[in-house]
């Protein structure tokens, strides 16, 4: 025994001489190893022959061709164990389960992730069962389902191997597998089970977050439908008050106006006074809550047109003129030299906003001045105008500084308020100024006064700008005109009157449309005021008939004036369009009556 080992010694260590450094015997393939030993017994046999003659020679080749082959078939086997092993380690670490069935439909081969992935003990082991034993005890498991839900022939199909294509089940442990398979070359099958629980998991889950997410979408929609409805509620509810206001506080404002007639006492005048400021307070007021609602809404739109800024400021220096010149406070301004006075905006806008700021500048200053300092920088076909409101007022303490652009913060303290007001003035400002894609900031020190500045980027106007409504103030029709007053309420007719009593217009009046184009065919009036809310027939359908009329007739149009308790931004463009010539909102001021009749005498 001790010489066969010796001589399987010699000749490995004799193969391992003639082959190549690095090569090792144990590393043949099966295959190889056959066809080296074969050479090996050839050439022993021609070196028998070739040597016949050598005697104990002979003996000694042969005995080593024997031991040289017993040894290549012990290295064969060698080769073929560890690639059964390496195939063993490869099945076992496999993700998926496998199952190997032979001819005859017994289980030939599992590994150990079948077991992990059916649920079944870890000392299962179904090899050399038959694969219908398997099925049968997968069901009883209720691996493939309740039993009275199974269909037979899907049984009977795996019970006689005839898996073509892949099978899913429910295992007791909640966990979703599939079964695919494939036949063997010398029949039978190889089945792969593959747990794909966490990818049905996941679908699930994916399905229910879109159903979530659906859900939510719809519920978005649902609530954006009913804030949508809220916010369209509460502009009709805005409107409806403003008008439901507006109108009374036009026979408040228009009688107070008729009683100051310059003979009023001292006392009387007072009273006068107070009702009138207490009026247009609370139009004011009005007027701030439907801007704030039309902002907070995203419903304001700025309207660009040309206008010139100087002239601009000089209007609002004129409405702020008599509170200074009775506080005794100087107002000035300055606008620089040579820079441009026509541009592009929203003239209306900017002057609510100046007349805001110079306003608080002259309520909040007892004594010294307020300047209004305007410099232009050009660049291009654009400039950067900066508008500065300076004062020497009171001031704004520190604390509010930072706070006093937001919505009900007033810039005098519970100390000295001696003015009345909501705190919106300011904060709509500051949301005009950003609507205009500006920028709008405050300077102050308790005691010495404020400073405001605003910076617009505006274009610079290429045509001459309009005519400012305000520049009419003072202006009266430069002859007597026949006037047909359309108004259903009666005391804003009773204004009306009174307005025009001392002047040498005549009036005519009707309480509704059907009524104002009767009189329109009696008169042929110089210029229609004509309400928009009127029973009967309102001021919109009375409107397009003269038009009608006109049109029919082939006469000149004549200039009808919008009046209503509507102050909503887009009303005047609506009238406009109807067919009207011209609006005025209420409450009506006399002066604004008597300008509106001079801009549209036709004489």
């Amino acid at each position: 025994m001790k010489r066969f080992d010796r001589a399987e010694s010699n000749v490995s260590g004799t193969l391992a001489g003639t082959m190549p450094a690095g090569f090792a015997v144990s590393s043949l393939s099966p295959r190889r190893i056959d066809a080296v030993m074969g050479g090996l017994i050839l050439i022993t046999g021609c070196a028998t022959l070739a040597s016949f003659t050598f005697g104990i020679w002979l003996i000694v080749i042969a005995v080593g061709s024997a031991a040289a082959a017993f040894l290549l078939v012990r290295l064969r086997r060698r080769a073929v164990s560890s690639a059964s092993t390496r195939l063993e380690e490869v099945i076992d670490v496999m993700s998926q389960g496998l199952m190997v069935i032979d001819g005859d439909g017994r289980i030939e081969t599992i590994n150990s992730r079948l077991g992990e992935i059916l649920g079944w003990p870890q000392d299962w082991n179904p090899v050399g069962e038959s694969f219908s034993s398997f099925v049968s005890e997968s069901r009883a498991r209720g691996d493939y389902g309740p039993r009275e839900v199974v269909p037979l022939q899907f049984l009977r199909d795996m019970t006689d191997a005839k898996l073509r294509e892949q099978i899913y089940h429910e295992t007791p442990e909640d966990r979703s597998v599939s079964v695919a398979s494939r036949r063997r070359y010398n029949g039978g099958w190889v089945l792969t089970f593959t747990d794909f629980t966490k990818s049905k998991t996941d679908a699930r889950n994916l399905v229910a977050a879109r159903a979530d997410a659906d859900a939510q979408a719809k519920q978005a929609r649902a609530f954006a439908c009913k804030a949508a409805e809220a916010d369209r509620a509460k502009s009709a509810f805005l409107a409806k008050m403003s008008h439901e206001i507006r109108t009374p506080m036009n026979g408040i404002i228009g009688m107070s106006e008729v009683l100051d007639d310059g003979t009023l006492t001292a006392d009387q005048q007072l009273s006068i006074d107070t009702i009138r400021n207490s009026a247009e307070a609370l139009v004011i007021l009005i007027n701030d809550i439907l801007d704030l609602s039309k902002i907070e809404a995203g419903r304001l739109e700025l309207v660009t047109a040309p206008f010139d800024l100087a002239a601009l400021l000089d209007e609002v220096l004129r409405l702020t003129g008599p509170l200074a010149a009775a506080k005794g406070i100087e107002l000035s301004k300055h606008y620089q030299i040579d820079a441009p006075r026509r541009f592009e905006g929203d003239a209306l806008r900017v002057r609510q906003v100046l007349t805001n700021l110079v306003g608080n500048a002259v309520k909040f200053t007892d004594q010294g001045l307020v300047k209004v300092d305007v410099a232009v920088t050009v660049s291009g076909a654009t400039a950067q105008v900066t508008i500065a409101i300076s004062d020497t007022g009171i001031g704004i303490p520190k604390a509010r500084v930072a706070t006093i652009f937001d919505d009900f913060v007033q810039a005098d303290t519970a100390e000295n308020h001696r003015e009345h007001g909501t705190g919106l003035g300011l904060a709509i400002s500051a949301r005009l100024v950003r609507k205009m894609k500006g920028e709008i900031a405050v300077e102050s020190r308790p005691g010495q006064g404020s400073r405001f500045t605003i910076n617009l980027k505006l274009p610079i106007a290429q045509e001459e700008a309009p005519v400012s409504e305000s520049a009419d103030a003072g202006a009266t029709p430069a002859r007597p005109l026949n006037i047909l007053l359309a108004e259903d309420n009666r005391v804003n007719r009773l204004v009306f009157e009174k307005y025009l009593e001392p002047t040498e217009h005549s009036l005519v009046q009707a309480e509704n449309g059907e009524e104002a184009l009767a009189a329109y065919h009696a008169k042929r009036p110089d210029v229609v005021l004509m309400d928009l809310s009127m029973p009967v027939l309102d001021g919109w359908e009375a409107t397009a008939r003269i038009r009608e009329i006109e049109a029919e007739e082939h006469l000149t149009p004549i200039p009808i004036i919008a009046l209503t308790a509507h102050a909503m931004e887009d009303t005047r463009a609506k009238c406009l369009a109807a067919g009207m010539t011209d609006y005025l909102p209420k409450p009506v001021r006399k002066e604004a009556l008597l300008a509106m009749l001079a801009r549209h005498d036709s004489a």
